[in-house]
């Protein structure tokens, strides 16, 4: 005896729409997410070429921030990153971080870390990276300077407790 369930028929409907709304989050999480994360991998690999010349050329880890800085624009990082070179021994460090929205006006601050050490020719020996981007909200962002490098009256990430 089939007797009809009227259930059935809503709850696959639910489960249609649900699964298209995953689906359609998903599909904008990567479109967003995408452009950001491949300008990230570029801007990574220019520290890295900048290191590379900076450790075989002799010259100060000052530089490697210079160089950095101009080319921000480049892979659409904003004017007020604040990029800290340093080195120590047979080592450099580059930290950075700056903050910067989305198209749909969400705040994010990206920062990280890279490191390298070199042997005594100078040839890289190893190396670690890390960027991480953490939404915020508009009122959280610390980088409140007009668009250019920051201030120098304005506190670096050390002071600012990054």
């Amino acid at each position: 005896m089939n007797v009809p369930r009227s259930n059935e028929r809503g709850s696959a409907r639910l489960k249609f729409l649900l699964v298209m709304i995953i689906i359609a989050a998903v599909a904008y999480g990567g479109y967003v997410f995408v452009p950001v994360a491949y300008q990230a991998y570029l801007f990574k690999d220019l520290m890295q070429h900048d290191v590379d010349v900076a450790a075989t050329q002799g010259y100060k880890p000052s530089w490697v921030g210079e160089q950095l800085t101009k080319s921000l624009p480049e892979y659409e990082i904003p004017q007020d990153a604040i990029i800290t070179p340093t080195q120590l021994d047979n080592r450099i460090a580059v930290r950075f971080q700056y903050e910067w929205r989305d198209d749909s006006d969400h705040w994010f601050r990206s920062y990280g870390n890279e490191q390298w050490e070199f042997d005594g020719n100078g040839l890289m020996r190893r190396r670690e990276a890390s960027i991480n981007d953490v939404p915020i909200a508009s009122g959280q962002r610390k980088f409140l300077w007009p668009a250019g490098p920051r201030p120098a009256h304005h506190p670096g990430l050390t002071e600012l407790g990054m």
